[in-house]
């Protein structure tokens, strides 16, 4: 399944310096695949568990994985960080908290009903085809076609 952000995006918004705290536990200089797996890829997935727990009222789970949304794209990376910085206990720098918390607070306003920015939303199940005038539920009454209906007599 894909996720909203990569370790590319993780990265960027960590800095090199970042990525070495976050994933160089065994301080030799440079952040292997294991290392990378354990504290990188696993705080991606974390983070796209909380995007998607958010998203539930309105999408099915897992819609919006891997739409490209960039609005999505950045709360994630700021959930995604949060957690990678604090990964075994450690304290997480102030300014990945708040971008945390303030990336909670937008996606709790999508919980409560707002519309996701720049989403593509999915168009109705039941729309064969795309179509600027509204659907008619019962042709039959607009059109008059009510009268030519033949009752059921009672069994009895």
């Amino acid at each position: 399944m894909s996720e909203y952000l990569t370790i590319t995006d993780l990265t960027n918004r960590l800095t090199d310096a970042g990525v070495k705290y976050v994933a160089d536990r065994d301080r030799d200089g440079e952040v292997s695949p294991t290392e990378a797996a354990a504290y990188l890829t696993s705080a991606i997935v974390y983070a796209g568990n909380i995007v998607d727990g958010y998203l539930a009222e309105q999408l099915p789970n897992g819609t919006a994985r891997g739409s490209g949304n960039p609005w999505l794209l950045d709360r994630a990376v700021d959930i995604a960080a949060w957690r990678a910085a604090g990964h075994g206990g450690r304290s997480v720098p102030k300014t990945l908290c708040e971008a945390k918390d303030l990336a909670l607070q937008q996606l709790q306003k999508i919980r409560e009903g707002e519309r996701i920015p720049g989403y593509k939303y999915p168009g109705p199940a039941n729309a064969w085809f795309p179509s600027k005038t509204p659907k008619v539920s019962n042709f039959s009454e607009l059109s008059g076609n009510t009268g030519n209906r033949r009752r059921r007599r009672p069994q009895i």
